[in-house]
């Protein structure tokens, strides 16, 4: 299994996409904020996060 951060898909121009492009591939997903405090204290869109994996999980299921 290959392991993918989604930091490397916060440089994406939408991570939403990316997370929707890599969606057949995920198994699990590791996510943190980008500045190691609590999520929704840094940069990372959380609500596109949602939304994507929302999207793969009600597609692919």
């Amino acid at each position: 299994m290959r392991k993918v951060g989604i930091y490397y898909a916060y440089w994406e121009d939408s991570i939403e996409q990316a997370i929707i492009t890599a969606g057949p591939y995920l198994s699990a997903l590791h996510l943190g904020e980008t500045n190691r405090k609590p999520p929704g204290c840094g940069r990372m869109p959380w609500i596109e996060i949602k939304n994507a994996l929302e999207f793969v999980r009600t597609t692919l299921c």
